[in-house]
């Protein structure tokens, strides 16, 4: 589909039927199915969870094509192999692609870091028993 097929496609729903369908209600055509976005308390639409970083990177690149020279990207937390996924994916799209990434002050860098290189070395089978990861 087109961009707004993209896009609706993160929206989180519900099937509806002509039985319990609202007057007012928006509803989507998806997969020949009919479906009303769900909404928060705020009465914005719900996403799916687990579709940020797709999200994002349908943005990036978006907004890229339609003539943005540069991007700042943040995530929920500071994770280097995060966003080096989702630059990749930017890149393969617009390969010349300037990112700026926030590493706010407002993470703790230092732990996380220190999670992250507990977590590699943990799945990449060291002994990590000296280390205690709540404690780091």
């Amino acid at each position: 589909g087109d961009l707004g097929d993209q896009y609706n496609s993160f929206l989180d729903c519900e099937e509806v039927t002509p039985g319990n369908a609202r007057n007012g209600d928006v509803i989507i055509n998806r997969d020949g199915k009919m479906l009303r976005p769900k909404r928060l308390p705020s009465n914005l639409y719900q996403f799916r969870p687990g579709t940020g970083e797709d999200r994002c990177v349908l943005d990036c690149i978006t907004s890229l094509q339609n003539g943005a020279d540069l991007l700042w990207i943040e995530t929920e937390k500071p994770h280097i192999e995060q966003i080096a996924k989702m630059v990749d994916r930017i890149r393969k799209v617009i390969p010349n692609a300037k990112l700026a990434y926030n590493n706010s002050p407002s993470f703790n860098w230092t732990l996380n870091f220190r999670w992250q290189v507990y977590d590699a070395m943990k799945e990449a089978g060291q002994d990590v028993s000296r280390y205690n990861r709540a404690e780091l």
